[in-house]
């Protein structure tokens, strides 16, 4: 293991495969005792890229985890979400979505639903149904947890935020109402909790109001800020905090996953079109989610690219008719434009840029469609000219399932509305 850790995976695979050897020799190859070299070489293999290898070695393992402690064996859940990371690096998405099922089951077999014990098992697998875009199935485990919690802790119990905002995410992606409702009640916990602080109360005031304004409730965003402002004020704490949050706008992302579908769909046509049409994305799966996630076969790049702003990367790749992110490492684009007291983005200008014309057309939809929290002047929200933005054209990373709301949701988001252009145009 020392020997992984340090990369020097050739000797580090000698030696698990002498430990396998030996332990096999002298209990057997069904001994206990071998689950954990096997599921440490299938480790090793994943992290060489040897993804084959890699599922036999950890599928071995939880073979003998199952002869020996049963089918349900809480034993076998690390090998499992090494199998998931397997599956996830080889683009068998299905395959990762069961044994991701397959993990929650384990807990509920050795737990049952209503067990406090089931919370974390909830909130992993919650995360991986929102997102996969499977909102309605994610709304009813987070529910579940939420319900655990309650019966557990009480209603008033600070376990309950995560759970709360993690509800909030997913309305806000399923594009349902009423996204900041959770985050109403994550805000009274907040505030009667004794053992919060007043930066704990800062952050939850700040979500309410940020999902407010994603979700074109702007009024009531002015009223959040405005008590966060106020709150900075009586804490003398005005001028550092408020430099942070309230200096210049601040990007929070697109109202609807429709919009990226939107955004491309006009940047596709030969004239740019003064106003946006409504556009018919695929039907959804009776689960509430995105059903095509599983359902593409064919090789085709995947993910977003670019930063800040990021942008679905099969469709910059079609826009401008190259091959790979390397052919695309060179292209920027000097943006100016203004952001209303309501967060809307207007008075779009290409200063400079070297992209050609489909592909700034994309940038601008999108940017257009991005709301910002708007800057404020003694607790009122403004207007802000001059901004400038270079965009350039980076591979993101994929968004960590277990990130929080606001920072990842939305990212999450534009990669949602990317499944859901890349279905429209199968």
């Amino acid at each position: 293991t020392i020997q992984r850790t340090l990369q020097q995976f050739d000797a580090s695979e000698r030696n698990f495969t002498r430990s396998i050897d030996i332990t096999a020799g002298a209990e057997g190859q069904y001994s206990p005792m071998l689950v954990t070299s096997l599921s440490q070489l299938g480790v090793l293999h994943y992290q060489t890229q040897r993804y084959a290898d890699s599922l036999d070695m950890l599928r071995r393992a939880q073979h003998i985890a199952h002869r020996n402690d049963g089918v349900y064996t809480l034993k076998q859940l690390s090998i499992v979400d090494w199998i998931i990371q397997v599956n996830l690096a080889t683009e068998q998405f299905l395959a990762a979505d069961l044994q991701q099922r397959f993990a929650y089951r384990i807990n509920v077999s050795n737990y049952g639903e209503s067990d406090q014990r089931m919370i974390p098992a909830m909130s992993k697998l919650g995360n991986w149904l929102r997102d996969t875009g499977q909102y309605r199935q994610a709304l009813t485990i987070y529910h579940k947890a939420l319900a655990v919690t309650e019966t557990s802790y009480g209603d008033m119990d600070l376990k309950l935020v995560s759970q709360l905002r993690a509800i909030s995410a997913t309305l806000y992606l399923q594009g349902r109402c009423c996204a900041d409702e959770p985050l109403h009640r994550a805000l009274d916990i907040v505030v009667h909790e004794p053992s919060t602080d007043a930066a704990d109360e800062l952050a939850a005031i700040m979500h309410l109001a940020d999902m407010s304004l994603l979700t074109s409730k702007a009024g009531k965003a002015k009223k959040y800020y405005k008590r966060a402002w106020n709150m900075l004020a009586s804490e003398d704490r005005i001028n550092e905090e408020a430099e942070r949050l309230f200096a210049a706008p601040t990007r929070l992302g697109v109202s609807r996953v429709s919009d990226v579908v939107s955004a491309y769909r006009q940047a596709e046509r030969r004239r740019p079109q003064s106003a946006f049409v409504k556009v018919i994305v695929p039907a959804q799966s009776n689960s509430g989610g995105v059903s095509f996630s599983f359902k593409r076969s064919e090789r085709r790049p995947r993910g977003l690219i670019g930063k800040p702003l990021a942008l679905c990367y099969p469709q910059v790749l079609d826009l401008v008719k190259v091959g790979s992110k390397e052919d695309l490492s060179e292209y920027y684009m000097d943006l100016d434009f203004s952001v209303s007291h309501e967060g809307k983005v207007a008075n779009i200008a290409l200063v400079e840029s070297n992209t050609p014309s489909r592909l700034s057309r994309y940038v601008k939809n999108i940017l257009r469609l991005t709301r910002f929290r708007p800057r404020l002047q003694e607790g009122e929200p403004v207007v802000t000219d001059n901004i400038s933005l270079r965009q350039t054209f980076a591979v993101v990373q994929n968004t960590n399932s277990d990130a929080d709301y606001p920072q990842n949701v939305h990212k999450t988001a534009i990669m949602h509305g990317c499944n859901l252009l890349a279905a429209s145009s199968s």
